[in-house]
């Protein structure tokens, strides 16, 4: 993959953030981070432009997590659990100013359900009354040195999330009422670090699990739904070179994808499927030798936004092309 354009926050808004957490929506970007010193929520578009900004929900801290819900957000700082709309307006508010509660991530079940990770704690969000029901406490692994820890939801709608215990297991999960299901060791040192933001543990559709952590080297760890390793041991056979070229790329309102004329491999099969970011197929074109243009839409002839799209080329095991779309 090359990179097709970069950004500088402050040199395009005047002013710095630092940026923790992001979810990427059809029209920009959403940010979890920290300016000057305050958890906020910024969105911006695709050339880091802010649209908007939530208020401060924590002073002297950063904003750690950020997952849609519904049409709005919810997003936490160390202390503070927060529900914002969608043009960045605050809904509500919860912080314990008695007890101090801590949270590292949160996440959202297909239920809608929201828990809550923290301090050897996971809560479920009471979003009726506004309040926190704590489902288990003394949980493995809620070691402070290793905070920023991730939680995800395994899609039999168990709890999973990353932390180190003090037998050095690493992942662990937990039914939504609260009950242990398991813990695992990937690692008899254990892990010293499991990085920042909460899509450092990614759960895919078919239930694995994929997390990284560092102990001298970063290491990518995929298991089952169970928590234990998975190997991939599909042949991977050498990708030929495909004799494909887009431009402009960045496009504006269309694109030229140009195949090799002594490429004799091109038939009525051929195809170019274009994908949004999210995977979604969109649109697919016929390819023939010599140029091809999509225009920047989708199947229903409905211009598509602004954002990264991908370009399949079915050609032998197939050949991808990032482009981007500016206007």
């Amino acid at each position: 993959m090359n990179r097709l354009e970069y950004y500088i926050f402050n040199s395009v808004n005047n002013f710095s953030a630092q940026l923790y957490d992001m979810q990427y929506v059809e029209d920009g970007l959403v940010f979890a981070g920290k300016v000057n010193g305050q958890a906020v929520v910024i969105k911006t578009d695709f050339q880091f432009n802010v649209v908007w900004q939530s208020d401060p929900f924590w002073a002297m801290g950063q904003a750690r997590s950020i997952e849609p819900y519904g049409d709005n957000w919810i997003s936490l700082s160390g202390r503070v659990f927060t529900e914002i709309n969608a043009v960045g307006d605050t809904l509500w508010t919860y912080y314990d100013p008695i007890n101090y509660t801590s949270f590292w991530d949160c996440t959202v079940a297909a239920d809608n359900s929201i828990y809550l990770l923290g301090f050897f704690k996971i809560w479920k969000v009471n979003t009726i009354e506004y309040s926190l029901d704590l489902i288990a406490e003394n949980v493995p692994g809620g070691h402070d040195s290793y905070r920023k820890r991730p939680i995800d939801i395994l899609p039999n709608g168990n709890i999973v999330y990353t932390g180190r215990s003090d037998t050095n297991q690493l992942l662990h999960s937990y039914s939504p009422d609260g009950v242990h299901q398991w813990s695992r060791s990937y690692d008899t040192l254990g892990a010293i670090y499991f990085g920042t933001g909460s899509k450092n543990l990614l759960v895919m559709p078919d239930g694995s699990i994929l997390f990284c952590m560092h102990h001298g080297r970063m290491v990518l760890v995929k298991t089952d739904p169970e928590g234990n390793v998975v190997s991939n041991d599909d042949p991977v056979a050498p990708v030929a070179e495909a004799p494909i070229r887009a431009y402009p790329n960045p496009m504006k309102d269309e694109v030229t994808i140009k195949i090799s004329q002594d490429d004799q491999s091109i038939s009525a099969e051929n195809k170019l499927n274009i994908f949004n970011i999210k995977g979604q197929l969109i649109h697919s074109l016929k390819l023939t030798k010599g140029e091809t243009v999509w225009d920047g839409k989708d199947s229903g002839e409905k211009p598509c936004p602004k954002g990264i799209y991908l370009l399949r080329y079915q050609y032998g095991t197939g050949h991808v092309i990032k482009i981007c779309k500016t206007s």
